[in-house]
C-alpha cells in the first residue's frame, strides 16, 4: 500500500520503499538478505515480509537448498555397452520454458514457477512509475504451481502492487501529492518520509 493512514489523525504518512507503517516507522527487508542460494532469484510477495525463491535447475526447496537427482535412463548390455535411452519431457513448460530432465522446466524472465506458470508483472509491464517499486502482490501459496494453473495452456500474471515513492500516490504511483495543510507541520512521519493531509 503506498500510503500508510493512521485511523485516528487528519494526516496519512507517504513511505517511501524503505520504510513501511502508519508513520513510516518499520523498515523492509524483503529480499535483502538474499534468502534464496544457489543462484535462486528471490521474489516479494507481499509488501512486508514475504518471498518465493524461483530455483533453476536442478534446485528446490523453499531456499533453493536441495539438489534434485537428475537420472539417466539407459539400459546395459551382454557385452557392457551402455546405450542412452532418449528422455521424454514428463511437464509441459510455458513461456518458453526449456525442459531439463525431463521433469524440470528453467524458466526465462518474466516466467517463473514449477511449469513457467506464472508471468512476473512487474518484470513483464513495468506498470510502477516515478521510482516506483513493483512487488508482486500474491502469498505463498499461490506461487505454488496449482493442478488447475498445470493444466492451463497459457501462463498466469501474478497481480501487483506500487509502492510509491514520497509525493506521489495512485494505483501506478503517477499522481503527484501536495499538501500545505496544518495537521503535516509537527512531521509526524518518521525517518523523513513525507506527510499528507487527508483530504487533500
Amino acid at each position: 500500500m503506498p500510503v500508510a493512514a493512521d485511523p485516528l489523525s487528519d494526516y496519512n504518512c507517504s513511505c517511501t520503499v524503505d520504510y513501511f507503517g502508519d508513520k513510516c516507522e518499520f523498515q523492509r527487508s524483503v529480499c535483502d538478505s538474499s534468502p534464496c542460494l544457489n543462484n535462486g532469484t528471490c521474489i516479494a510477495v507481499n509488501s512486508t515480509t514475504g518471498y518465493v525463491c524461483d530455483c533453476g535447475p536442478p534446485f528446490s526447496g523453499e531456499a533453493c537448498e536441495n539438489v534434485k537427482a537428475v537420472t539417466t535412463l539407459s539400459s546395459t548390455t551382454a557385452v557392457s555397452t551402455t546405450v542412452t535411452t532418449p528422455w521424454r519431457c514428463v511437464v509441459d513448460c510455458l513461456g518458453n520454458g526449456t525442459c531439463v530432465g525431463g521433469d524440470q522446466c528453467d524458466c526465462t524472465e518474466p516466467y517463473f514457477g514449477k511449469n513457467c506458470t506464472f508471468v512476473n508483472t512487474c518484470l513483464a509491464h513495468r506498470p510502477c512509475e516515478n521510482g516506483a517499486t513493483c512487488v508482486v502482490a500474491m502469498n505463498q501459496t499461490a506461487a505454488v504451481d496449482t493442478v488447475e494453473s498445470q493444466m492451463s495452456s497459457q501462463p498466469t500474471l501474478v497481480p501487483y502492487d506500487c509502492i510509491c515513492a514520497a509525493g506521489w500516490s495512485g494505483k501506478h504511483c503517477n499522481v503527484a501529492v501536495v499538501t500545505t495543510d496544518a495537521s503535516c507541520r509537527q512531521s509526524p512521519c518518521l525517518n523523513g518520509e513525507r506527510c499528507l493531509a487527508n483530504g487533500s
